[in-house]
């Protein structure tokens, strides 16, 4: 889907599939408020345009349900749902008003997960956008990957893996395959909801993605990262995903700037 949001255009697509498992413990959507119009896409259907007076605004998220725990897919399922209902009036005037709000309502759908299916856990990655400026927002190991013309960044995995990477003791190609690679420090119902990092994102950016796991785990990084900048849209990666390997559920969820400054 096309957008306009902050005087810009960009190409938005998703894709969620249960891959080799029998069952998707993925959830996922995004919302955006474009020219006076709330559009989007649930995770299965993209929404009619409806009327929303709030200014231009972008939000999308990604939840992986931890299959190590009971109820991962319910786990993702409310967390995500409850995020997707807080997207329909958050604020939308700043980041900095924007945030704050993302992180309590996350800290709500903890709350509410806790005491429904307790035991149970989630990640969650998102993408918040509003007055023009864009930020991550993550607890778990899906991530948020952004790059510019000879630049890439993405999130900091909340893992024993991506400490051991960031401390030297294995490289970024020997955290898919470690032993560990399975293994999240922080997750939602686990309550690290109040343990959300959040970083803002450079302007100029080419290209967004958020990815669960199951995208960027089976192949090297470095070829994952041409992948994100091949122009493939969502659904593309999730298949070049599969047909690499991936035995989890993978979701993606891509937005490009047509018109770079």
């Amino acid at each position: 889907m096309e957008i306009g949001v902050f005087g810009r255009e960009h190409g938005v697509t998703a894709a969620t599939d249960a891959g080799r498992r029998g069952e998707n413990q993925d959830a996922t959507f995004w919302t955006a408020v474009s020219g006076g119009n709330r559009v989007g896409w649930d995770g299965v259907l993209e929404r009619e345009p409806m009327p929303d007076s709030r200014d231009d605004m972008f939000v999308a998220v990604v939840c992986d349900g931890m299959g190590g725990l009971p109820d991962g897919a319910a786990a993702s399922s409310l967390v995500a749902g409850r995020l997707a209902e807080w997207a329909l009036s958050c604020p939308a005037d700043s980041l900095d008003s924007m945030i704050p709000s993302f992180a309590d309502a996350l800290e709500g759908a903890e709350a509410e997960l806790m005491s429904l299916h307790p035991g149970s856990g989630t990640t969650v990655s998102a993408i918040l956008a509003a007055d023009g400026g864009w930020a991550s927002a993550h607890v778990g190991d899906s991530r948020c990957y952004a790059w510019w013309d000879g630049f890439a960044w993405r999130s900091r995995d909340h893992s024993p893996v991506e400490a051991m990477f960031r401390e030297g003791m294995i490289s970024e190609d020997e955290m898919n395959g470690h032993p560990l690679s399975h293994i999240v420090s922080r997750h939602i119902g686990g309550g690290h909801a109040g343990s959300l990092s959040v970083s803002r994102i450079l302007p100029g950016w080419e290209g967004l993605a958020l990815c669960s796991d199951g995208a960027f785990g089976y192949m090297p990084p470095s070829e994952f990262g041409e992948l994100l900048r091949s122009g493939k849209t969502a659904g593309e990666l999730v298949d070049a995903a599969l047909e690499r390997g991936s035995t989890d559920n993978v979701t993606v969820v891509r937005i490009v700037a047509r018109n770079i400054s």
